[in-house]
């Protein structure tokens, strides 16, 4: 499993109608190949401040999904709330805990 991590700046009046289109817009993430699960959390200390956490199956399906018909859907809904671009880091499940199933 691969975990993609992305600090989101968005704009400060914009932040309800950002969790709005992203909570509209899970459903386009999930049609992804290799999607698993995602995240997002809101900096309760900082406004407009987000981190979002994508699971995927494999390395392959995290960085496809940039060059996706999703990946453009989900950014006309959500990208222009953004303050400014967002960089994902990815990173390799070494443990989990609890185990699922």
């Amino acid at each position: 499993m691969i975990i993609e991590h992305a600090l989101l700046s968005i704009v400060p009046d914009r932040s309800t109608a950002f969790e709005e289109a992203f909570k509209k817009c899970e459903p386009v993430l999930a049609e992804a190949a290799g999607f698993m699960f995602v995240d997002l959390l809101r900096q309760f200390d900082k406004a407009g401040s987000y981190l979002l956490i994508l699971a995927w199956a494999s390395s392959e399906a995290a960085t496809g999904f940039r060059t996706s018909p999703q990946f453009k859907t989900w950014m006309d809904q959500v990208g222009p709330h953004f303050a400014g671009p967002v960089s994902a880091d990815y990173f390799e499940v070494l443990s989990h805990y609890p185990p699922e199933g």
